[in-house]
């Protein structure tokens, strides 16, 4: 029978996302699943994570991308339908629930599976503190599991957990939700979609919740993106496939190259955040740009020019924001491997494209190409992006990565997002 390791801490509300969605998966594609309970701050510390075990990954990021991660977590339980509000106090240490529900999972997965869901609605529905025993107790009877609880945790789950904490780390995962399909990790509850085609379902895609409308309305599309970005090419090439799903919506789509490099000075982001991560989670995102340039059906290689100037092609595009001149400048960077921050390069891939190299050129020393590029990048900072891709529907919230593009064309096409502006949040 097919099979889904999946690893979880209830600390997460990610993997509360998961957790009330892999089931569905599972039954759909005729796969069981091995609920594998693991201690994030375990995963953090084997995998030496700037935030340390006992941090939270919010820790290393800047106030801009933990708005936005809050507000996508958000928008996520609104599309599912998911329940949930933050916790009175967040992150606390999971230890001992964690040890519990390793105990029950060796024990009996008929028990772990309810004991997960009762401690995950515990913690993020009931604003239950789960490091009590009396919540630990309550919940263990309550799914017919009469155990000494105590003796389960200092026992047979503290060796259970270091184990799966252990054979979590071993398969490359850095955290939660964490799944492992036919010796294949996946990371995140937005990649149930690969989860799902790794068991089978190859026509599995990032779900959309919001159907087309029958009658014509017009949208606009804001795109904030930088050629230095692999993401931002992947993300690129799927523009004129989005605005034919969306049909008959008309789209008004605006380009607006920035320098990601100075927009992460002024949030506090490392320029090049590739190299700050830890080794697994390094390995694990060049393995997800090649999951994502095979699922949407693109040529795709990293460049050995990493990380290249990007300010030319950027000022390139804004003296003639030519579709197929930004896609071939693209292309040229993330296909073809070329490295488009070099002038003579730059020229040489315009002109072979049947663009004028040398004028082209000559006109990025425009003070006005310049300064634009200036005003992008404030403009960028001030609506409060943290990376690029990003995207802007009707000039809403702001949505990050090519892998929520799926929500852009839920909001060109009339969905509503609730979400309310927000500057803290304790997910």
């Amino acid at each position: 029978m097919k099979e889904v390791v999946f690893y979880y801490d209830v600390v997460c509300p990610f993997a509360y996302m998961a957790s009330r969605l892999i089931e569905g998966v599972a039954s759909r594609n005729g796969a069981k699943i091995l609920w594998k309970p693991v201690l994030l701050g375990g995963l953090y510390k084997g995998t030496q994570a700037p935030q340390g075990a006992a941090g939270s990954a919010y820790d290393s990021m800047s106030a801009a991308k933990i708005k936005i991660l809050a507000d996508d977590l958000k928008r996520s339980k609104l599309h599912y339908g998911i329940e949930g509000t933050a916790p009175s106090e967040h992150p606390i240490k999971t230890l001992n629930p964690m040890r519990l529900l390793a105990a029950a999972a060796h024990a009996n997965q008929d028990v772990c599976v309810p004991l997960t869901h009762k401690l995950f609605a515990a913690y993020w529905v009931q604003n239950k503190d789960v490091r009590e025993s009396s919540v630990l107790q309550e919940s263990a009877s309550s799914v017919g599991w009469q155990v000494d609880i105590d003796e389960m945790i200092g026992g047979l789950g503290k060796e259970k957990l270091l184990q799966n904490t252990q054979e979590a780390l071993d398969r490359g995962s850095f955290g939660v939700p964490s799944f492992w399909v036919n010796n294949e990790l996946f990371f995140g509850v937005d990649h149930l979609h690969f989860v799902e085609r790794a068991l089978g379902n190859k026509s599995a895609a990032p779900p959309r919740f919001h159907p087309t409308p029958t009658e014509p309305r017009k949208s606009k599309l804001t795109i904030y993106h930088d050629f230095s970005s692999p993401w931002s090419y992947i993300g690129s090439t799927q523009i004129p496939k989005l605005l034919t799903e969306v049909h008959p919506v008309s789209v008004e789509v605006e380009w607006v190259p920035i320098s990601v490099g100075a927009l992460f000075k002024m949030i506090g982001t490392p320029v090049v955040p590739m190299r700050t991560l830890s080794e697994a989670k390094r390995e694990y995102g060049n393995k997800d740009l090649q999951d994502w340039a095979k699922y949407r059906g693109i040529q795709f290689q990293f460049t050995s020019h990493f990380p290249f100037r990007s300010i030319l092609p950027l000022r390139v595009t804004l003296a003639n924001p030519d579709d197929r001149l930004r896609q071939t400048m693209y292309e040229a960077g993330w296909r073809y491997d070329r490295d488009i921050g070099d002038p003579k390069v730059l020229s040489s891939v315009l002109t072979e494209a049947g663009f004028d190299g040398e004028a082209l050129i000559a006109a990025t020393q425009d003070q006005q190409i310049k300064d634009q590029l200036r005003k992008n990048t404030d403009r960028a900072f001030a609506t409060g992006l943290c990376g690029v891709p990003s995207y802007q529907v009707n000039d809403g919230s702001v949505l990050w990565g090519q892998d929520r593009l799926n929500v852009v064309a839920d909001l060109l096409c009339g969905w509503e997002d609730h979400l309310k502006p927000s500057n803290h949040s304790k997910l």
